[in-house]
Formats: C-alpha cells, sequence, structure tokens
C-alpha cells in the first residue's frame, strides 16, 4: 500500500470519527434543549399560577373595607380579621406565593446550569479538520 494510500484511508477513519463524534454531541445538545424547553414550560406555569394567587391575595386584602357594610356580627369579623394584611388568610396566600418564587428561583438556577452546559457543548462541537497531519478547529463554526 502506497504511502497516499495509507494517508487516505488515515483521513477517512479520522472523517469517520469526527462524524461520529459530533453526531453525539448533537445528540447531547438535543437533550439539552428538550430540557430547556421543557423547564421553561414548567416556569411559565408556575409564573402563571402564582399571578393567580396574587390577583387573589389582592382581593382578599381588599374584602373586609368592601365588605364590612355590608356583613354585620360575627362573620364580618372573622372576615375583617383573617383578610386584613396580617390576617390568616392573607399570611397563607403570602406565604404560598413566597414559595412559589423559591420554586421559580430553583428553575432558573437549573435552567442557567442546561443552558450553560449547551453552550460548552456548542463550543467543543468537533468542528475540526484534519490539515498536514495536525487538527485544526475552526472556531468561526461555533464561536
Amino acid at each position: 500500500m502506497s504511502q497516499d494510500n495509507k494517508e487516505y484511508e488515515k483521513l477517512k477513519t479520522d472523517k469517520k470519527q469526527n462524524e461520529q463524534k459530533q453526531s453525539s454531541t448533537q445528540a447531547q445538545i438535543d437533550d439539552l434543549d428538550d430540557k430547556i424547553k421543557a423547564m421553561k414550560d414548567a416556569y411559565k406555569a408556575i409564573d402563571t399560577a402564582k399571578e393567580e394567587l396574587k390577583d387573589i391575595r389582592k382581593a382578599i386584602k381588599k374584602m373586609p373595607s368592601e365588605y364590612d357594610d355590608k356583613w354585620k356580627g360575627r362573620v364580618s369579623k372573622e372576615v375583617y380579621t383573617s383578610c386584613k394584611s396580617d390576617g390568616e388568610l392573607y399570611s397563607f396566600y403570602t406565604s404560598y406565593i413566597d414559595a412559589i418564587d423559591e420554586i421559580e428561583d430553583d428553575l432558573n438556577l437549573k435552567l442557567t446550569e442546561y443552558e450553560n452546559e449547551k453552550i460548552n457543548q456548542l463550543m467543543w462541537l468537533p468542528a475540526a479538520f484534519h490539515v498536514h497531519g495536525r487538527w485544526r478547529y475552526d472556531c468561526s463554526v461555533v464561536c
């Protein structure tokens, strides 16, 4: 086998390995894209629920003043006490909203982790080719 044929076979093998690496890396990127989409969808759903809870809490806070004139006796006093800003019902909604804020923070951290991992994969995506016995990385493809 001549030197040219050996070099040609080596280049074919290198190309095949590079294509396999690119395929594997692309599969990892696709998986990360799926995770990122799922995280964004979850965040959006949770944020929508949080906004609805805030609307309910706002309505609860207004309840004592809006219904004070209409309700009499013990019921009026219970509504006023539980709905005012330091009342039990208002406080429960505030704690639910605070808990959702913490969940959103955790989702954002995980989302950032996935996005950074994707960036790492893209930076090292084999955009390499063999030139004169050396690997040359064409950063313009992914940078």
